[in-house]
């Protein structure tokens, strides 16, 4: 009994140690890109992208999504220096702040949530020929480059934040093409 809990022992400090160092290869980043089409004028999309309050209605971040999700905007919550906060026991405590505004452009914004590192990222919007708005969100984060269980979590973040990123484009399509 005793060999088996030392062989066990041995073992976990063995894979320990080797997760350890193989998280030094991993990217300390992470960055995506999604994109879609949608057929509104860019006016419009411009005019829910850059308005904080607007968001739960169409992103994947809202209380019909995830539970005991609660937003609060306290103040301004368009163009730059607009925010909103919230709390949830999923995603833990965070506030988005639009740091660029370029009418019918691009925003520009940044994450802070209380357990993970920030992130940034902006969405750009441009006319097509045919009258429709394209839609490129893209977003990155830094987990450090010393840091294994972010470097960890960096190889999920992106996969995770781009399949809500792509769920909130699908949903803002949604909402302007009704």
């Amino acid at each position: 009994m005793r060999r088996i809990f030392i062989a066990l022992i041995i073992a976990l400090v063995f894979t320990s140690i080797l997760l350890g160092i193989s998280a030094l290869f991993f990217p300390s980043t992470w960055k995506f890109q999604k994109k879609i089409t949608i057929n509104a004028p860019i006016e419009k999309v411009f005019e829910k992208i850059n308005d904080l309050k607007t968001w739960p209605e169409w992103s994947a971040w809202s209380a019909d999504r995830l539970s005991k999700f609660t937003y609060e905007c306290p103040g301004n919550t368009v163009g730059v220096g607009g925010c909103m906060k919230w709390s949830s026991k999923k995603l833990g405590n965070g506030i988005i702040t639009i740091t660029e505004s370029i009418h019918n452009a691009r925003i520009g914004y940044k994450i802070d949530m209380v357990s993970y590192r920030a992130s940034k990222g902006q969405i750009i919007i441009f006319p097509t020929e045919d009258g429709k708005t394209e839609v490129i969100w893209e977003n990155a984060g830094k987990v450090g480059k010393y840091n294994p269980i972010g470097k960890y979590i960096a190889l999920f973040a992106g996969k995770t934040i781009g399949r809500d990123i792509e769920y909130s484009l699908e949903r803002l399509q949604d909402k302007l093409e009704k």
